[in-house]
């Protein structure tokens, strides 16, 4: 009896890493400009900073640490000056997951992965990219960074 349970449990196991399998990129462009000099920074605490970092420099961008370096003081009329910080890169990235599944073996799990990119200088939602896999070495799925890395290089557009 107890012998037909562990199997069960292990095909059940199995079953699961043979069957999920990275999913392709969804890829939803809201914007046709994406330019300019491939700089980002990170707009939210995803855990995955470093991970998407690697992969985004592979495909030329550089990532700065701080989004903000300077204070801007600007005069409005004559009573009023305006004071904010400047923005470190035009373009935002936020990292977003959900847990979907356990990696068997690793210590890694999977996730449905949701990156946006923004204009920082328009405030504009710019690309989406979803993407369902790993957050690292799992048996049968690959992470997810590269590609998502590789997909917001394609739809940016080098200028000449």
């Amino acid at each position: 009896m107890n012998r037909h349970v562990i199997l069960f449990l292990l095909l059940f196991v199995l079953a699961g890493c043979v069957t999920v399998s990275r999913g392709q990129v969804a890829t939803h462009k809201l914007s046709d400009n994406i330019t300019g000099p491939r700089e980002l920074i990170f707009l939210n605490d995803s855990g995955y900073e470093t991970e998407m970092s690697i992969a985004l420099s592979s495909y030329g961008f550089k990532v700065r640490p701080i989004a903000a370096t300077n204070y801007v003081k600007e005069k409005e009329g004559k009573n009023r000056t305006v004071e904010y910080k400047q923005a470190g890169a035009q373009y935002g990235v936020s990292v977003v997951t959900k847990f979907v599944d356990l990696c068997a073996f690793t210590s890694s799990d999977i996730y449905d992965f949701k990156i946006t990119l923004t204009d920082l200088s328009k405030n504009e939602l710019v690309l989406i990219l979803e993407q369902r896999g790993s957050d690292g070495p799992c048996t049968t799925v690959e992470p997810v960074f590269d590609t998502l890395a590789q997909a917001i290089a394609q739809n940016w557009q080098v200028e000449q």
